[in-house]
């Protein structure tokens, strides 16, 4: 199944294999985009029966930074940011969605929204906001 990303060519596409894997195909997906695109493709991965983990993290916190082994892509396509991932039932699609707020940054105050999108390789540590 393909989801649309706003161009005329889907930004991902989730493909179950006949060998019990899921491979994940993206091309020039916007990682720093609206949360709405990653809670859909975490929700494709889910309806296929895999693990998808989208964390809440506080404003000015964030999580241990030891989460889990990245799942190494593959380079797919001649397009620039295209990437497939292969994940087992062991394996999961982590996105820490850091909530707008206040975060200090030396002597100045900054507000950010942004998400760390990532696949892990087996399973996915909780999150220790610090």
């Amino acid at each position: 199944m393909a989801v649309p990303g706003g161009t005329q060519t889907p930004a991902y596409a989730v493909e179950k294999n006949p060998d019990g894997t899921l491979t994940i195909s993206l091309r020039d997906l916007d990682w720093s985009g609206g949360p709405q695109q990653f809670r859909q493709l975490a929700d494709r991965i889910r309806a296929a029966g895999f693990t998808a983990v989208i964390d809440r993290i506080p404003p000015g916190k964030l999580c241990r930074p030891d989460r889990g082994e990245p799942l190494n892509p593959q380079r797919s396509g001649g397009g620039k940011g295209s990437y497939k991932y292969v994940m087992t039932h062991a394996d999961a699609f982590l996105v820490e969605e850091h909530l707008p707020g206040p975060i200090r940054k030396g002597s100045a105050v900054q507000y950010a929204h942004y998400f760390k999108p990532s696949f892990i390789k087996g399973p996915v540590k909780p999150c220790d906001a610090v």
